[in-house]
C-alpha cells in the first residue's frame, strides 16, 4: 500500500538517538541489528532500551540476534522480523557451476574473514593438528588479515603445520573466487568471546554460492 507517513530506518540502536520525533505525523521507526550490540549491561543497556522502545519495527540479522536483544524490546508493539543479510553481485555476474565432489588430494580448506579470535581459527588449527594422523591429506588457505595473524603463524609453526597451513593475507576478487571454486570445505567456526560477536557472515552466502 502506498506510504503516505514518514518511515526512517536507522543502521543500529544508536542512530535512533539522532532522529527527531516523528510520531505526530504518524512516522515510524525502523531499526536494523546486527547482533554486537545486544551483550551490553549497564548504562549501556539502559540506553538501548530506551533507543529501543521508540522503535516499531526491529530487523535482525539472524534468530540468534533476535533472541539476543528481546529483553531490550517492549513487549507486544514492536514489530519484529529477521532478514539474513547478503552481498551485492554486479548485473554481468556469471551463475556459478556447483561442481560435483572434487575428490581433491590434498583436501582443500579455505578461510576469509578478518583474522581475530571470535573467527575460532586458532582453535581449528589445534584440532586439526590433533586429527593430523587419521584426517586425509589437506591443505588450508586462510584468506585475511586482523590483529590475529601473528598468533595464528605461531600456532601453525608450533604444531607443525607449515606445510598445511597457510596465511595468505588480504586477496583480490579474482583470487578469492579461484580459492572459492577449489575449496572442498569453507571453515569460520565463529563463537562468543566476551562481547564480540559474529551476528551472521556474509563470508559463509559467498561460500554457500560455491557449493561449498
Amino acid at each position: 500500500r502506498p506510504q503516505t507517513a514518514p518511515l526512517v530506518v536507522c543502521d543500529s540502536w544508536k542512530s535512533v538517538c539522532a532522529v527527531p520525533d516523528i510520531t505526530h505525523n504518524g512516522g515510524r521507526l525502523a531499526v536494523l541489528a546486527h547482533g554486537q550490540e545486544y551483550h551490553k549491561t549497564g548504562r549501556r543497556a539502559e540506553r538501548i532500551a530506551r533507543a529501543l522502545a521508540r522503535t516499531d519495527i526491529f530487523i535482525a540479522n539472524s534468530e540468534d540476534t533476535l533472541a539476543r536483544a528481546s529483553r531490550f524490546l517492549p513487549e507486544g508493539r514492536i514489530s519484529r522480523h529477521i532478514i539474513p543479510p547478503t552481498y551485492a553481485l554486479p548485473p554481468d555476474a556469471p551463475p556459478i557451476t556447483v561442481p560435483e565432489n572434487s575428490g581433491h588430494v590434498p583436501l582443500k580448506l579455505f578461510s576469509l574473514c578478518r583474522l581475530e579470535p571470535r573467527k575460532g581459527l586458532a582453535q581449528t588449527i589445534i584440532a586439526l593438528a590433533e586429527m593430523k594422523t587419521t584426517l586425509p591429506n589437506f591443505t588450508w588457505q586462510i584468506a585475511g588479515s586482523g590483529p590475529e595473524t601473528d598468533n595464528l603463524q605461531t600456532i601453525i609453526t608450533t604444531h607443525g603445520l607449515e606445510e598445511q597451513v597457510f596465511l595468505t593475507g588480504q586477496v583480490d576478487p579474482e583470487t578469492k573466487t579461484r580459492l572459492l571454486s577449489e575449496a572442498d570445505l569453507f571453515i569460520m567456526p565463529s563463537y562468543l568471546l566476551g562481547n564480540s560477536l559474529e551476528g551472521f557472515g556474509i563470508s559463509y552466502i559467498e561460500a554457500a554460492r560455491f557449493g561449498v
